[in-house]
């Protein structure tokens, strides 16, 4: 890593005491095809529930696996979220992103993004500050935006219908201990009249898709941008 770990943001909303602050720090400048690596910290300040860190990466930038395991975790279109179901209790989260470069970016390049919690029953939203990285190449160009987006172009999903075959695949997309209403799950994939619920084990099972063979339901798997996800097999409907 060539870059020089910078902080270069804090952000405090102080207007309200129930208000998160945010801390930021990035690597201020790294070489082109390098990992850059965002840590952020969010100090909750009492509040609880339903919470998401979204966050617009800049095209070029492809976010690396994680092991965080009390977050759910979706990309999609150029849209990183961080979803709590319930916010942990501990006061401070803290957030380590790692995104691999394409090694013909060149410049600056700014992520913006909203941290969303709720309040008083509301759901408030907090616009975080803007944080910028420069990008170096050798030849000291940069990729042409409508180059870029042809490379990083949305995936396109696989259809599904319903199917009456005796084996069909679906693809869970999390399980939960209490139910999840349309609107967070909205944020796993947009279209909730295709997400089925099932209860087992003591978990709300959530699950997208009706394919008849498992090479497409790895195929949505792999498109939908739900970290975790996995492919299930149902056997007349039951689950195997």
């Amino acid at each position: 890593m060539r870059g020089i770990f910078l902080v270069l943001i804090i952000f405090s909303a102080t207007v309200f005491a129930q208000k998160p602050t945010f801390t930021f720090s990035l690597n201020d400048t790294i070489q082109a095809g390098d990992t850059l690596t965002v840590k952020i910290t969010i100090k909750k300040t009492g509040i609880s529930g339903f919470a998401k860190f979204e966050l617009f990466v800049p095209t070029g930038f492809t976010p690396c696996p994680g092991d965080d395991t009390d977050v759910s975790v979706v990309f999609w279109d150029n849209t990183l979220k961080y979803i709590w179901i319930d916010l942990p209790q501990h006061e401070k989260l803290s957030l380590v992103l790692k995104f691999v470069t394409d090694k013909r970016l060149y410049g600056k390049k700014e992520f913006y993004g909203n941290f969303y919690y709720i309040s008083a029953r509301e759901r408030k939203k907090e616009k975080l500050p803007l944080m910028a990285s420069f990008i170096n190449n050798p030849r000291k160009t940069d990729i042409p935006e409508n180059l870029l987006a042809l490379y990083y172009k949305k995936p396109k999903m696989p259809e599904f219908a319903e199917l009456n075959n005796d084996t069909t695949y679906r693809v869970q997309i999390g399980a939960y201990k209490k139910k999840i209403g349309n609107d967070i799950l909205a944020e796993f994939y947009s279209d909730t009249s295709k997400i089925k619920e099932e209860q087992q084990n003591g978990f709300y099972k959530y699950t997208v898709g009706n394919f008849a063979g498992m090479e497409q339901a790895h195929d949505f798997r792999i498109k939908c941008g739900v970290r975790g996800a996995f492919v299930v097999k149902y056997a007349k409907g039951i689950r195997q």
